[in-house]
């Protein structure tokens, strides 16, 4: 499977609320995740666990993992991008744009996470100079 693959297969993961699936897809000696929706650093399944229950308690969340930038060597991959997260909130729906960056280790023929970040994308005002 390819990184690229991978990322949909957490995509599909993630839009199914199956947690167990996405905590799998975390290295689980390695995986690590800075989570956009907390300030703390999930450093073991449980945690990562803990941090889907929560952003599933919101009305329908979905992600859409935009293309990637990815790198791949032997038995690694780096994979950075923006995503669209959306829920429905009192009835309406929302939507945030964020970032992920995503490290993939490759061991026994089967990708795992050991670092993911992502973050909502700031909203800033064009330089001058673009």
């Amino acid at each position: 499977m390819k990184p690229e693959h991978f990322l949909s297969h957490w995509q599909d993961a993630f839009n199914r609320q199956d947690i167990e699936a996405l905590v799998r897809t975390y290295d689980p000696q390695r995986g690590t995740l800075w989570g956009t929706f907390s300030t703390t650093l999930r450093q073991d399944s449980d945690a990562i666990r803990n941090y889907f229950a929560t952003v599933f308690t919101k009305e329908q969340p979905r992600i859409v993992l935009h293309p990637a930038h990815t790198r791949q060597w032997e038995n690694s991959a780096a994979c950075s991008g923006h995503f669209t997260f959306s829920w429905t909130e009192n009835g309406q729906s929302k939507s945030a744009q964020g970032r992920y960056s995503f490290t993939l280790r490759l061991h026994n023929g089967v990708w795992t996470i050991v670092d993911h970040h992502s973050s909502v994308m700031p909203d800033l005002p064009a330089p001058d100079d673009q």
